[in-house]
């Protein structure tokens, strides 16, 4: 054989391997661009309903903060007029038996919301099961340290909520 005609065969085996190659790249192309789009969405995805869990979390645990503090205010004046002799007529006892029930089922519900691993979260665990004992008892000295309690679950719940915010802003 001469050298020009295996120029010419190998010219001819080469242009016909071409449409394959192109067409082989374009099918690589099309997967690795699939399957990086399919991660990409995935994470988005992910971190999309993490946030919204979390935000709802939050909005669910700032309610509940609130309910409970609300409810022992509420508590500690029902008390505080019926230990006073002269309005115990006017003193519904079964607003009491109901605002500690609520009192109870906020702090569990609470307690449920939070993580006792974490050290603000078991210390406001702490501070709302004290402000329901406070809420029971009628003295200066209690009722001082009732408002001490609610401005303590204040800060703490605070100090949460905006950690957790914060998470919820970067899509964690």
């Amino acid at each position: 054989m001469d050298t020009s005609s295996v120029h010419l065969a190998n010219q001819l085996s080469y242009n016909g391997i071409e449409p394959f190659i192109s067409a082989f790249s374009v099918i690589i192309g099309v997967i690795i661009g699939s399957v990086i789009s399919y991660f990409i969405a995935r994470l988005q995805f992910r971190a999309t309903t993490l946030s919204a869990n979390r935000q709802s979390w939050i909005n669910t645990l700032r309610d509940s903060i609130a309910e409970v503090q609300q409810t022992a205010s509420i508590t500690i004046t029902e008390v505080q007029l019926a230990s006073n002799k002269q309005s115990a007529n006017v003193v519904d006892s079964e607003a009491i038996v109901s605002a500690v029930r609520k009192m109870d089922f906020l702090f569990y519900k609470i307690q449920l919301l939070l993580n006792p691993k974490e050290s603000d979260h078991d210390k406001l665990i702490d501070l709302i099961f004290n402000l329901k004992g406070s809420s029971l008892k009628v003295d200066d000295e209690m009722n001082k340290k009732h408002a001490e309690l609610q401005r303590e679950i204040t800060q703490v719940a605070q100090n949460i909520l905006k950690r957790e915010w914060v998470r919820v802003k970067k899509g964690k």
